[in-house]
C-alpha cells in the first residue's frame, strides 16, 4: 500500500485544501495533504504514530503533524487504512505558525536542506559546542538562538516513545530568517 500526497495547485482550480480535517487544529486550509499508509506500522494498528502525534497537540513545544484516520476509496475501489496527515514543508510552516514560506530554515538531520540552508544552524552547533554551557552567560546565548522548550520536549518524547527510528533519521527542524527567531523541532515519524 502506497502513501499518497495530495497537492492543489491553481490550475486545477483553487490554491489549497479549504476543509478543517483535524479536529486538534483550527487550520482549514492546506496546500499539501498526505494520506499516509503508516509506515512501520503499516499492516498492524495502522494508528501509532498518528495517534501519539494527537495526543500531545497542545500540551508539549514540540511542533507537531495533525492526524485523522481515514478509510481511502480510490475510482470506487477501497484502498486500504490511511492516515490523513500535513505534510512538513515550507507550506505546513506559513499554515501553522503565520511564517513566510519563503523566509525559513527547514533542515533534516545533520545535512539535508529542504528549505533555506545551514549556515545559522552551523554557526549555533558551533557555538554550543566550542563553549561552556555551565556558564549562565553562554547558556542564556544559546537559549536565545534554541528553543529550549522544543528541544527539551522533542528529546523526551523521542526517548519516552522508544522511537528504534531516531536520532539518526527522522530529525526536522526549522527557524524564521530572522535575527530573534529560534530553532524548533517537528516530531517526525
Amino acid at each position: 500500500m502506497k502513501s499518497l500526497r495530495l497537492t492543489n495547485r491553481d490550475s486545477f482550480g483553487e490554491d489549497d485544501f479549504s476543509y478543517k480535517f483535524f479536529e486538534k487544529k483550527s487550520l482549514d486550509h492546506f496546500k499539501i495533504i498526505v494520506l499516509r499508509n503508516s509506515s512501520g506500522d503499516f499492516n498492524k494498528t495502522h494508528f501509532r504514530d498518528g495517534t501519539l502525534h494527537d495526543l500531545m497537540i497542545g500540551k508539549t513545544n514540540i511542533d507537531l503533524i495533525a492526524y485523522k484516520p481515514s478509510a481511502v476509496f480510490i475510482n470506487g475501489e477501497y484502498f486500504g487504512v490511511h492516515n490523513i496527515r500535513e505534510k512538513i514543508s515550507k507550506h505546513y510552516i506559513e499554515e501553522n505558525f503565520g511564517v513566510d514560506k519563503d523566509n525559513i530554515d527547514l533542515l533534516e538531520e545533520d545535512s539535508t536542506v529542504i528549505e533555506g540552508d545551514f549556515t545559522v544552524f552551523n554557526q549555533m552547533h558551533s557555538f554550543i559546542t566550542t563553549n561552556n554551557m555551565d556558564d549562565q552567560s553562554n547558556y542564556i546565548t544559546a537559549s536565545k538562538m534554541m528553543d529550549v522548550a522544543s528541544l527539551t520536549d522533542y528529546y523526551v518524547a523521542e526517548t519516552f516513545l522508544s522511537n528504534i527510528d531516531w536520532p539518526y533519521n527522522n530529525v526536522k527542524f526549522w527557524r524564521e530568517k530572522s535575527p530573534e527567531a529560534k530553532w524548533r523541532y517537528i516530531l517526525n515519524d
